[in-house]
């Protein structure tokens, strides 16, 4: 995940200002990994992170089984045997009268449910952060509101593109910065990323404080350039 976020984080800056807007359909893909790594680290994570890299091959076989047959890969009757047999050894995971949904699952008993949908485990870790914090507890953290507003470009929503343009008169032409806050998906990148820094410091022998100490102070000059949360 740390190497994924990293990537994306990269991939935004070299978008730049320029194309910012294009930069926040990797920012919502940083959004969500941060969502589901933060979900893990709810509660037993290493039970949940073992559930998250485990599912890939159910995942693989429902699309594959949902693909026509004239448009499947060739050789795919082989790779879906094989996907099959590395199924069964997970199947004490994932099966619950049906192949679950989802890898992400809380409670247990009566009281276990999937937690199929991003809102859903988006819920959960606003909670567990308020719970956790000292200050401001009832505070609501926007984070699906945020993921709302970043999905609107990847979507293609009437949302997403109206910024594309701008009137001239009577005619609409291409906006010269269609995005208001141009900065702002680099701010969100860093964030993330700062996250997975630190949690990559907790969970591993290794320190990234080089890499820590460089981002909090790329971090830093983007608030000094006037982009916060709230603007």
């Amino acid at each position: 995940m740390l190497i994924h976020e990293r990537r994306l984080a990269q991939a935004v800056d070299i978008l730049g200002a320029k194309h910012a807007h294009e930069a926040t359909v990797l920012t919502r893909a940083m959004l969500e990994t941060w969502v589901n790594a933060r979900w893990i680290r709810i509660k037993e994570p290493r039970r949940r992170a073992k559930r998250f890299m485990q599912f890939d091959v159910v995942e693989q076989i429902r699309v594959m089984e949902s693909t026509p047959v004239c448009d499947r890969p060739v050789g795919w009757q082989t790779v879906l045997r094989d996907w099959k047999k590395a199924r069964r050894r997970v199947r004490h995971l994932f099966w619950e009268q049906g192949w679950t949904k989802t890898w992400a699952v809380t409670g247990s008993g009566a009281r276990r449910r999937q937690m199929e949908s991003l809102k859903s485990r988006t819920d959960e870790v606003i909670t567990d952060m308020q719970r956790r914090s000292v200050t401001n507890t009832s505070k609501q953290v926007p984070l699906y509101l945020l993921y709302r507003v970043l999905s609107q470009t990847p979507h293609g929503t009437q949302g997403g593109m109206s910024a594309l343009t701008e009137k001239r008169r009577k005619d609409l032409i291409p906006a010269r910065e269609p995005e208001k806050r141009p900065l702002f998906p680099m701010l969100c990148a860093s964030m993330f990323l700062l996250s997975f820094l630190q949690w990559a410091t907790q969970d591993l022998t290794q320190a990234y404080d080089k890499e820590t100490a460089d981002l909090v102070r790329a971090h830093e000059r983007l608030i000094a350039a006037g982009i916060g949360l709230k603007s």
